[in-house]
């Protein structure tokens, strides 16, 4: 195996967000996360590694900036000659619709012709954008809340691997905030995912309650849908239904996001990753961001070379 690409092939998710805490290491907290998602995806590039992000492009953003790098990692990180699937690219970014990039965008035309990026508007399961486009407003809003939903099964589809920290409570109608539903949506697939306390926020907010600890009731909140985003989504759900899982998460409802995280099992959080139980709390716990995402590293180069020992056996 090249041991100048530790992560070949390993498609990382990476969730990261804003906490809404006013500063970090007397930083502001904006600047900081996104200079922090922007290093961790490039040094996975760096590695080999593929991104796979839920962003929308904006021109002097994250992105945009990922994409720069990895056309000048390119030729000596990855062989693009073999890579003929449309995944097999350094950059996987997807976008709840409306959410979309320009078809005039020039320079994202260029990353996709030259295998850098792949990008896609990501509509509810079983309609078109152009059909959301048509509806009324209020069902519109409902389109969108299942189109975030939709979005984040790609998001987890298409990673081996997920990294959350951070986030805030949500800011707009959302059936749950994106990080907690990205994080149960990877653990229901069995795939590892390490959850970081470390910026605060929605991610040690998930940490806590995966370890028994107390919460206030604000917290505890932002584990179930708001009344007036459970109401709209009851409201379409006969004509445009979802199952269960995917639903508004209710207190003594049959499935809610706060009893499921609250009932998972450390074990059954490790095995996936490799760590042990302790491991994977420290990992959880560690107030710091460089060494908790060092965890990151150690995963993704494990499951590389277990990767590489399976398709060139001795």
């Amino acid at each position: 195996m090249n041991s100048d690409a530790r992560f070949n092939g390993i498609k990382i998710g990476i969730s990261i967000a804003t906490s809404g805490e006013s500063f970090y290491r007397n930083e502001n907290m904006n600047v900081f996360t996104n200079r922090f998602t922007y290093q961790l995806a490039r040094s996975i590039l760096l590695e080999g590694g593929q991104v796979v992000l839920g962003h929308q492009w904006r021109p002097d953003g994250v992105m945009a900036h990922l994409a720069q790098d990895a056309r000048s990692f390119q030729s000596f990180v990855r062989n693009q000659e073999s890579q003929t699937d449309a995944f097999s690219v350094p950059l996987i970014n997807f976008m709840a619709w409306p959410d979309a990039v320009s078809s005039k965008n020039h320079t994202v035309n260029e990353f996709f012709k030259n295998r850098i990026l792949y990008c896609q508007t990501i509509p509810p399961v079983g309609l078109t954008s152009e059909e959301c486009q048509a509806a009324p407003d209020d069902l519109k809003e409902y389109f969108r809340i299942r189109a975030l939903t939709a979005m984040r099964h790609e998001l987890v589809k298409h990673a081996d691997i997920r990294f959350c920290a951070g986030g805030g409570p949500a800011s707009t109608k959302v059936r749950l905030p994106g990080l907690i539903e990205e994080a149960i949506m990877t653990i229901q697939a069995g795939k590892p995912i390490l959850i970081s306390s470390a910026l605060g926020g929605v991610s040690q907010s998930m940490a806590d309650l995966i370890l028994q600890r107390k919460q206030s009731d604000e917290v505890i909140e932002q584990f179930y849908t708001d009344a007036d985003t459970a109401s709209l989504m009851e409201s379409f759900q006969f004509k445009h239904p979802y199952s269960p899982f995917e639903g508004p998460s209710i207190r003594d409802a049959s499935w809610n996001a706060y009893d499921y995280l609250r009932n998972i099992k450390l074990e059954d959080l490790a095995k996936p990753t490799g760590l042990t139980v302790d491991e994977y709390i420290r990992m959880m716990t560690t107030p710091d961001l460089e060494r908790a995402s060092a965890w990151l590293g150690k995963m993704a180069q494990a499951i590389a070379e277990n990767r590489f020992s399976v398709d060139h056996p001795e």
